[in-house]
């Protein structure tokens, strides 16, 4: 979960304004690749809409990609299904394409 940002990053809620992320990638034992993740569903290239383990559909952010210190995570919520996160992959690649 990351917690409050700046400018047009999106914002999580409650009193930390946590935001879920899924981890792209770990390059070492102090910072990863994540995505967040939001309840909002747009009709957008950059929101990838999903239905979560928690049965709740959700959206990766692909446009807010970023590198994160891995002590910016505070819990682990769930961990998505294979083909969910090959979907997001693909999708962050075709943001660099």
């Amino acid at each position: 979960m990351l917690g409050i940002n700046i400018g047009f990053e999106q914002d999580g809620k409650g009193a930390l304004s946590q935001r879920p992320v899924l981890i792209l990638k770990k390059f070492n034992q102090y910072v990863m690749v994540v995505v967040p993740l939001s309840m909002r569903l747009k009709d957008n290239p950059f929101y990838l809409s999903f239905i979560a383990p928690d049965g709740v559909r959700r959206s990766a952010i692909i446009s807010q990609i970023r590198l994160i210190d891995i002590r910016r995570l505070t819990e682990k919520v769930c961990t998505v299904e294979e083909n969910t996160y090959d979907a997001i992959k693909k999708a962050v690649r075709r943001l660099f394409a």
